[in-house]
């Protein structure tokens, strides 16, 4: 299930970069926040794994959640529907 909705959301995410893209005075600066974001994401979820411990099957899930979230929340961000406060 996780994976059905990362797709979804990544999907999202890469059609709302896809506009800022072509719509954005700096794109130079927005591929760089995105690339940051993505390094920061995989990290967020790496921790995530560790929590749970990489082999186990809460492990999987962890991971597979985290990832999903923080590219929805992002997705959601580029899109304009989230406002970090």
């Amino acid at each position: 299930c996780y994976s059905n909705e990362l797709n979804y959301w990544d999907l999202k995410l890469n059609n709302a970069y896809a506009v800022l893209k072509d719509t954005s005075d700096s794109v130079l600066s927005l591929r760089t926040a995105q690339r940051a974001w993505i390094t920061y994401r995989d990290a967020c979820c790496d921790y995530r794994l560790a929590e749970w411990g990489a082999g186990t099957t809460g492990g999987g899930q962890a991971l597979a959640e985290c990832l999903m979230t923080e590219t929805a929340l992002q997705a959601l961000k580029l899109e304009g529907h989230w406002v970090d406060r």
